[in-house]
């Protein structure tokens, strides 16, 4: 267990965002905390992008730490433009899920395809 929030970021190998956002969530990952983790590590975001401060993220994966980011949510959506999608250590999705009422198997093989190539996928 990490004692502090600077050794929860130094120390993770993989930070998957699941929070709600109101007022207290809103920026709770700084910059700060992003440059703390490891060049190895992943960020997940599929909650909110607001979770993350204001160009924390893109500022983070130009500095690479963490080393890598997987995101599926942005402050606009539909994404028509973004910077973070120019970066080569960032995979980025459709944020499918706010579009259905309910999620189906087509749904879930259709983000499969997109996150892993077919080779992958069939195995």
């Amino acid at each position: 267990m990490a004692e502090s929030q600077t050794d929860f970021f130094q120390r993770a190998d993989v930070l998957s965002l699941h929070l709600r956002l109101n007022d207290d969530t809103r920026g709770i990952v700084s910059a700060e905390s992003l440059a703390q983790m490891k060049p190895t590590s992943l960020l997940v975001n599929t909650s909110r992008s607001q979770l993350v401060a204001p160009g924390a993220l893109e500022q983070a994966l130009k500095a690479g730490r963490p080393g890598q980011a997987a995101v599926d949510v942005f402050d606009a959506e539909p994404v028509l433009e973004n910077s973070l999608l120019a970066l080569p250590n960032l995979l980025a999705t459709p944020h499918l899920g706010y579009v259905e009422k309910i999620a189906t198997s087509s749904t879930l093989a259709m983000r499969l395809a997109i996150c892993w190539p077919i080779s992958m996928v069939s195995r």
